[in-house]
């Protein structure tokens, strides 16, 4: 295997990394913010629901 097609496959390996991290980032922001700011407003507590 040519080295600079290592090298290669390794930069394009690492900003998808990259880009899975961002997606999960903005996924968790829109998801879990709301939530917990249901939480802290006593509108959605999970101990008692679940």
């Amino acid at each position: 295997m040519p080295k600079a097609f290592f090298v290669l496959s390794f930069n394009i390996s690492i900003k998808l990394n990259l880009i899975q991290k961002q997606a999960k980032a903005r996924y968790n922001q829109k998801f879990f913010r709301p939530c917990s700011f249901l939480v802290k407003k006593g509108l959605y507590n999970h101990k008692e629901n679940g």
